[in-house]
């Protein structure tokens, strides 16, 4: 079993179309354009995408932190803690659920909608400077814990209990997510 972390960090910025107001995803986007439907992105324009899949590709605990800056020195921050999939994501999305597909964090403890309004209102500014940092470890035992949160398969996101739910149909990974996390300093105003 390989032991290890892996991190990557994603230079992104602000649009005037965020929100932050999806229930159950985060998207970072890499493309430059954001129409008002992207409710779940924080950022846009992000590079470093590939090493940030790099480091999806490894199955393990997986934290997702935002920092944001605007040219007047607000500052905020906002982190989402949950696993990593362990396969090679097309898009940037931390998700509530166990659906791998495209996620870089399944099983998350948050989404865009969680986020601080100060956040949320830092990067609606299109001038708002952004770096993600993603963060995958690998200690023993990790795979029960991925067993015990989204079940046996790669991809529970095409379980019977439907798209977007583990195996059972109970609400891990959803508001409430199994996994214990440290507060990262206030989230908040």
């Amino acid at each position: 079993m390989e032991l290890g972390t892996c991190i990557a960090v994603v230079r992104c910025r602000g649009h005037p179309n965020v929100q932050l107001a999806h229930e159950s995803t985060l998207e970072l986007e890499e493309r430059s354009v954001l129409t008002p439907r992207g409710d779940c992105i924080a950022c846009i324009s992000c590079s470093g995408g590939e090493e940030l899949r790099s480091c999806a590709t490894r199955r393990g605990l997986a934290v997702l932190i935002i920092f944001a800056a605007e040219p007047g020195g607000s500052v905020a921050s906002f982190a989402v803690y949950g696993l990593s999939p362990g396969s090679r994501p097309g898009r940037l999305v931390a998700r509530r659920s166990c659906h791998t597909a495209d996620s870089i964090v399944v099983a998350g403890s948050a989404a865009a909608a969680d986020a601080p309004r100060r956040l949320a209102r830092i990067l609606s500014s299109g001038f708002a400077r952004c770096y993600a940092v993603y963060t995958v470890f690998r200690p023993p035992g990790v795979e029960e814990l991925y067993v015990e949160l989204c079940g046996s398969g790669r991809d529970v996101g095409v379980s019977k209990a439907g798209p977007h739910q583990p195996p059972g149909g109970s609400a891990r990974g959803v508001r409430g997510s199994n996994i214990i996390h440290p507060q990262a300093g206030p989230q908040g105003e």
